[in-house]
């Protein structure tokens, strides 16, 4: 049975290539054109293009193809090295669709043919060595208190995370959903700056750790969320999160294409709390408080560590879930991912003026001190009973 289980594998490996091929090639018939049976050289191809040409290469296909699924999701050396890999072969598509020439198809073989031995001769040489074995996870329970809601623990004990993907059926769609420990996904951090926009890592104000949540500069239509719930009372009403988000802006994507972040807190029926709902998907227009820098030819924006506080008060008694999640473009060639840190600690915070508005700024003083982050806005669903806005 296993020689014939093997040759199977086999088969619909060549099969999957076979139809992966075809394809590419009306891909690159309609994008680029034909004549006289020979590709027609255009200066360069679009974003939405090259999106298209990298969908036939998702990372999860790349790692099986690879042969490495086992290593990849076991040992962090090894995913480590094959995203780094992977986002090279993605940079060496996009820099030969700048400028294209007769036998395009036949160079994006080359290159992934290329990228596949290099990547395979590389973990054949990394020590096999297993992730140690994570913490066991906290278990939650009805009525349960917040717990290592600020990571200062160094591990995700109380936090649930999924992985998912990007399929542009909704605006922040997060499909698939699939549970997982600790990954490249949800990568925590106790230093350093972000490679692309030079932002802290961690928290300035507060902590020793912050969660970046998605993969980092990887791409691959990839999605990654967590969540906490907890019960509400008068330790933690005022519930605080702090974020800072890096996303590739294509400039000819669809809106339920582009990178996104959100953030949710739900009620005890799944319903959201506006008060502390915020959503942003990678467009300039959408992010216009969002800086940008151009990084490997591409737009990126960026938000420096920002921090919401949410007044939970009208929910004491009640349990909340508190989730964040980001994505990928859907079209797989564009990232997104942000940093995130949060506390439900008891503070002592006074504001002043003592409502803000959305979109309105104040001084905040707690215990050890003001903040030197931006206040997003002092977040409550009675304020517009107080003068604020609807």
């Amino acid at each position: 049975m296993k020689p014939l289980y093997s040759k199977l594998i086999w088969k619909l490996r060549g099969a999957c290539s076979f139809f992966r091929s075809i394809s590419l090639l009306l891909v690159l018939y309609f994008s680029v054109g034909i004549h006289s049976n020979k590709l027609v050289a255009q200066s360069h191809l679009s974003h939405g293009q090259v999106d298209s040409i990298l969908s036939h290469y998702p990372l999860d296909l790349v790692v099986e193809e690879l042969n490495a699924s086992g290593r990849y999701f076991n040992e962090i050396a090894v995913r480590v090295l094959v995203n780094e890999e992977y986002l090279r072969f993605q940079n060496d598509i996009k820099v030969l669709t700048k400028n294209p020439g007769n036998s395009i198809r036949n160079q994006i073989h080359q290159i992934y043919d290329s990228f596949l031995l290099h990547t395979k001769s590389k973990i054949s040489i990394v020590p096999k060595i297993k992730d140690p074995n994570p913490p066991e996870p906290t278990v939650k329970v009805l009525n349960g208190p917040c717990v290592n809601m600020d990571f200062e623990q160094g591990n995700f004990n109380g936090w649930t995370l999924q992985r998912g993907k990007r399929n542009a059926t909704s605006l922040y769609d997060f499909s698939n959903p699939v549970a997982t420990a600790a990954n490249v996904q949800h990568f925590m951090f106790n230093n350093g700056v972000d490679p692309i926009v030079g932002i802290p890592r961690v928290n300035p104000a507060s902590g020793n750790f912050s969660v970046r949540l998605g993969d980092g500069t990887t791409t691959g239509a990839n999605a990654a969320r967590m969540s906490q719930t907890f019960l509400v009372d008068a330790t933690n009403m005022y519930f605080t999160y702090s974020y800072a988000v890096v996303f590739e802006s294509p400039d000819d994507h669809t809106a339920n294409q582009r990178p996104y972040f959100r953030v949710q807190v739900l009620d005890q029926n799944g319903n959201n709390i506006a008060c502390g709902d915020y959503a942003v998907y990678a467009d300039a227009a959408n992010a216009s408080e969002y800086q940008s820098v151009i990084s490997g030819g591409e737009t990126v924006l960026y938000k420096n560590w920002t921090s919401v506080f949410t007044n939970l008060s009208a929910y004491i008694g009640q349990n909340v879930t508190v989730r964040f999640t980001t994505g990928d473009c859907s079209l797989s060639g564009h990232y997104g991912y942000a940093y995130i840190d949060a506390s439900c600690a008891f503070q002592e915070i006074i504001a002043s003026p003592d409502i803000i508005c959305p979109g309105g700024s104040t001084s905040i003083t707690a215990p050890g001190g003001g903040w030197n982050l931006p206040v997003e806005y002092w977040c409550s669903d009675t304020n517009h009973k107080r003068g604020c806005p609807r």
